[in-house]
């Protein structure tokens, strides 16, 4: 009885140690300067430069399902990249207008500054518009289940405004743009629709 107990304690311990190693292995460092940017971060924002989709995947997984940033995950999934520079709304364009669905002048006519700068659309992208713009369906069903666990899902899909944060496009006409059928379904599932920012 003795030896199995001494076998009961040990086991216990290894699978202390192992779990505690595990953890520090998936789990990067809290480096971020703001907690609530990890899920734009390892969408590799504010740019809309493609890279790995598997190696987003992985910083995405590992941003959203850190217990040490629980209380922030609301906070995360509704924070927009600051894109608001001529400079920084030319680069974001010219980055999206090769993965445009529609006529490439869309992009211009969209989001180009105007000469009265409060009637140029400013895209305010949240972690959701980076999924759609790479087009993965795994991205964003990822955030989908994320937002939805958080209770913050109508507020990521920019059916309600999110605190006082500017709403934006929706993803849903974001992914009409530039996403493809499969992913428009997604979000539509999602309970995605077009808001009033689509259509002023």
């Amino acid at each position: 009885a003795s030896r199995c107990a001494s076998l009961a304690a040990t086991s216990r311990l290894w699978e202390s140690e192992l779990s505690a190693a595990g953890e520090a292995y998936q789990l990067p460092p809290l480096g971020f300067q703001k907690p609530q940017a990890a899920a734009l971060e390892a969408l590799a924002a504010p740019t809309f430069v493609f890279k790995s989709s598997l190696a987003e995947e992985d910083a995405l997984y590992a941003a959203l399902a850190d217990r040490r940033r629980r209380y922030e995950l609301p906070r995360m999934l509704g924070v927009q990249a600051d894109i608001c520079g001529h400079d920084e709304i030319y680069s974001m364009m010219e980055a999206l207008r090769p993965h445009c669905r529609v006529p490439e002048e869309a992009v211009r006519v969209l989001f180009g500054p105007r000469v009265e700068r409060e009637k140029t659309l400013l895209l305010h992208p949240r972690p959701i518009h980076y999924a759609v713009a790479r087009r993965s369906t795994r991205l964003v069903r990822m955030l989908v289940g994320a937002a939805s666990k958080a209770g913050n899902l109508d507020e990521m899909l920019q059916k309600l405004r999110n605190g006082g944060e500017p709403q934006a496009m929706s993803p849903l006409f974001f992914a009409v743009l530039f996403a493809d059928k499969a992913l428009v379904d997604t979000l539509k599932r999602a309970g995605s629709t077009i808001n009033e920012v689509d259509i002023s």
